[in-house]
């Protein structure tokens, strides 16, 4: 039997680094391999949140490269140095539809991730990702606050 596989999103956050934290500690006590996974939020077609309309990234390579290596780069190097296996992944879309997915599709046993940063009333009028995976997941959501 093969080790499990928790997935841990990733955002380059203080809420990010604490789940990060929390699951290299699981990973490393259970013998866990780790997928890093970060979303950038983007819909392809509309604005899926106010501040799309604001500031929708006008270079997808650009915005790739941010994120692998202000977000996906140090996530890898903070794993390592806890001696736990990880690796990276990032694609654009909804994220909680997306950690989702990729937690189906890779075998994943739970999904770690931060407390949702934004307010009360953002969370009423744009959702939050963490509440979304709660309620429709399959796996196990940890959230580390």
């Amino acid at each position: 039997m093969s080790n499990p596989l928790y997935v841990v999103a990733v955002d380059g956050t203080e809420n990010g680094a604490r789940a990060l934290g929390f699951a290299c500690k699981l990973a490393k006590q259970s013998g866990a391999s780790l997928l890093l996974a970060h979303v950038i939020n983007w819909s392809g077609t509309m604005p899926i949140s106010p501040l799309e309309v604001v500031d929708q990234p006008l270079d997808k390579a650009k915005e790739e490269d941010i994120t692998r290596e202000k977000i996906l780069g140090p996530a890898l190097e903070t794993a390592k140095a806890a001696g736990v296996k990880a690796d990276s992944w990032f694609n654009w879309g909804h994220p909680a539809k997306q950690m989702q997915k990729l937690a189906n599709d890779k075998g994943a046993v739970m999904i770690i991730m931060g407390k949702s940063g934004h307010g009360t009333i953002a969370e009423l009028v744009l959702g939050s990702v963490s509440n979304s995976l709660v309620h429709h997941s399959n796996l196990p959501v940890v959230l580390v606050p």
